[in-house]
């Protein structure tokens, strides 16, 4: 407010409302809980106050930078691993004000859950890939022995790939925004799914109905198996195993077991019975 005294003794005043802005600090980068690569960049601004005299830039609580006026604009390197970086502003009177954000400093990095080194697996293989980079990964190829069997865009996999029978060697691969590619590969084995018909035993002698019964692996990918008799489909189950009985005449037939997986594959074992 302002006041004036005239010469015959009168007063005359003015004021006008105001708000004294505390001072305060934002930080515009990196933004809280990003994934960066190093070196970071860190860009803020002070406000308020009596003014700002410097801003200062911390590390997980080490001074690592300071420049004068209420602009901060630097980048600074720092190891892999999770980090806070906090800016500070300092005002003329003394003041001091904080903000702080938490950052993961990562390399790139290609994570195969599964299928694990080295393991023995069935077809179609349950391929499961994980990725983390600063730049964000915008395709993933699957290949095997140099060849794409699955590509998807996007920062991961996660599906049942087809693979041929035998040793390979499967390689994931990235590629990033800025146009890098990454690898990550190890050899895997491919199974045959064996169809194991514990009954009739092959060669046999049997009775009417005909105990049958069949499995395969629970690791394997097979989700039906059916039962043929003389070529001719007698019964079905979804299922890894089945165990039923089933009407024959008499004489000399063929039974065999089919089971189907998810990529497709057919799998077979046969017995030859005599039914008396």
């Amino acid at each position: 407010m302002v006041q004036s005294w005239d010469t015959a003794g009168g007063i005359h005043k003015s004021g006008v409302f105001v708000t004294a802005q505390q001072a305060a600090v934002q930080i515009s980068s990196p933004n809280a809980n990003a994934v960066v690569a190093s070196p970071v960049s860190i860009r803020a601004t002070g406000s308020g106050g009596n003014g700002i005299q410097s801003m200062h830039a911390y590390v997980d609580g080490v001074h690592h930078y300071q420049t004068s006026g209420s602009t901060l604009n630097t980048s600074l390197a720092m190891v892999p691993g999770q980090h806070t970086v906090m800016v500070e502003a300092r005002t003329a009177a003394g003041t001091i004000t904080q903000r702080s954000v938490r950052v993961t400093v990562s390399k790139p990095i290609i994570t195969v859950k599964s299928p694990a080194p080295n393991a023995n697996v069935y077809s179609p293989v349950a391929v499961s890939v994980t990725t983390q980079n600063p730049h964000t990964f915008e395709d993933v190829q699957v290949l095997l022995d140099e060849q794409v069997r699955y590509e998807i865009t996007g920062t991961g996999v996660n599906a049942a790939v087809p693979m041929p029978l035998g040793k390979h060697f499967m390689t994931v691969r990235g590629r990033d925004s800025a146009g890098a590619i990454y690898t990550s590969g190890f050899t895997i084995n491919v199974l045959p799914v064996k169809v194991s018909v514990s009954a009739p035993t092959p060669s046999s002698t049997v009775g009417s109905p005909v105990h049958v019964h069949a499995s395969v692996p629970n690791e394997s990918t097979v989700f039906t198996i059916q039962v043929y008799v003389d070529n001719t489909l007698k019964y079905q189950k979804n299922s890894k195993t089945i165990d039923t009985f089933l009407s024959m005449g008499p004489g000399k037939h063929f039974i065999v077991a089919q089971a189907w997986d998810n990529g497709g594959g057919v799998w077979k074992t046969g017995v030859n019975v005599e039914v008396k």
